[in-house]
């Protein structure tokens, strides 16, 4: 099975994602991966002087129907690019019945004290099924 074939059968979003990435060139890829390293750097920083977790969406809205893939990676991509830990909790139901969540972010290294918070704000929400993810 050739890459053609391939992107045919996964997620358009996703297939776009993969096409638009080709397009870079490598001049371009270097200066982005010196930019990232930057960033990191930055990010440790903050993390170790100034926050302790970050709170942010983890979808543009509630979650696809599985018929549409996994949705867009919008508001994961920088985490992941940074190599921060972060986890996603379900926080209500939207309008279709489907999940609606947060994501809770630490910095580098922080994994155990992001899955305590994690579980803590899990506990803190009213909604008795939605403390069960705790």
């Amino acid at each position: 099975m050739n890459a053609s074939t391939i992107l045919k059968k996964i997620n358009p979003l996703i297939s776009k994602l993969l096409n638009d990435g080709a397009l870079i060139s490598y001049e371009q890829y270097t200066k982005d991966l010196s930019m990232v390293e930057r960033a990191k750097a930055s990010v440790a920083d903050l993390f170790s002087n100034e926050i302790d977790i970050l709170i942010a969406p983890s979808a543009t809205g509630e979650a696809p129907l599985i018929k549409d893939g996994t949705g867009d990676p919008i508001f994961c991509r920088d985490w992941s690019m940074l190599g921060l830990p972060c986890i996603n909790i379900n926080v209500a139901s939207g309008p279709n019945g489907l999940p609606v969540g947060v994501q809770l972010i630490a910095g580098p290294g922080k994994d155990h004290f992001l899955l305590s918070a994690a579980r803590a704000f899990a506990l803190a929400l009213p909604d008795p099924v939605l403390r069960d993810q705790a």
